[in-house]
């Protein structure tokens, strides 16, 4: 055999050595190609109307508060959910580098919570306020506060996924299930059975406090009715003239429904009447007719 033959003959044999080798290797990534991140899934939700559920979530958050506050690090890093620990690598050694309170004493006053159902069991948006209490009045110390909650029905327990202010709010989940294992302390917590006086006194309570703390604020919660006949200034002044009239003492509360609505009508002690309609809970409008004899 030439010279020049065995020359082409090698370097063909090369070529094709080279062929498969890339063939194997192409094969080898698309049979297991790297891992794509996976998206969240797409957040929907309805508002919670049942007052355990909002009373209880209320409760959870609260109760995550005070962990933190007494730095208890094994608590709050066993109600902190999986997803958030990860991406934040959280440790039960920095976790309170990573997660702090705006205020020691501060409490979560929910303004909305919404729910969105995950093969039985939930995800909990809560939007509200940050309080802190003292002896005279409540402190709003954020207005803007959300949080999710997870709630594994299955094993009674829930999970906490914190949201940094002004983050963009997405789902915590990338798959469509919940499973939060057992531990010591992420049991959920209850209210019992929420009596219709304890939602009238709760509400009668909140619009007094804007009334005395913020009159344009108790302003904006008046139906469209009355803010037809009442201009911000009007209201103000019939309010001076008549606030020590108005008595802080329920003397009797009824409750009905119209129209898929929550109405509680509430007399006070001086025989002043106020009708306040729930739009959804903690979300009222007021009407009222005050005892001016």
């Amino acid at each position: 055999m030439k010279s020049e033959t065995k020359t082409k003959i090698f370097i063909v044999t090369i070529i094709m050595i080279v062929c498969i080798l890339f063939c194997s290797i192409l094969f080898l990534f698309q049979k297991n190609p790297k891992p794509l991140e996976k998206e969240p899934l797409s957040l929907s939700t309805t508002p919670v109307n049942e007052y355990s559920t909002f009373f209880a979530i209320v409760n959870d958050v609260n109760q995550y508060f005070r962990y933190i506050k007494e730095q208890n690090k094994d608590a709050v890093y066993s109600l902190l959910f999986e997803s958030f620990i990860l991406e934040n690598d959280i440790t039960t050694t920095n976790i309170f580098s990573k997660i702090k309170l705006e205020n020691e004493d501060q409490i979560v006053q929910a303004q909305n919570i919404y729910y969105q159902e995950i093969n039985g069991n939930y995800l909990y948006l809560v939007e509200g306020n940050l309080l802190v209490n003292s002896f005279e009045e409540n402190t709003v110390i954020n207005e803007n506060f959300q949080i999710f909650i997870l709630m594994d029905y299955e094993n009674s327990t829930y999970a906490i996924y914190p949201i940094e202010e002004n983050e963009e709010i997405k789902s915590p989940l990338t798959e469509n299930k919940i499973s939060i294992l057992n531990n010591d302390y992420n049991r959920m917590l209850t209210t019992g059975v929420i009596s219709k006086d304890y939602i009238c006194n709760l509400y009668y309570a909140d619009y007094l406090e804007k009334i005395s703390t913020n009159r344009a604020e108790s302003y904006e919660v008046l139906t469209d009715k009355f803010q037809k006949d009442y201009s911000l200034n009007e209201y103000q002044n019939y309010l001076n003239r008549n606030i020590n009239k108005i008595s802080s003492e329920i003397k009797e509360c009824t409750v009905s429904e119209e129209e898929e609505k929550r109405i509680y009508r509430i007399i006070d002690t001086n025989e002043n009447e106020f009708t306040l309609i729930e739009n959804s809970i903690m979300n009222y409008q007021v009407e009222f007719s005050l005892n001016t004899n």
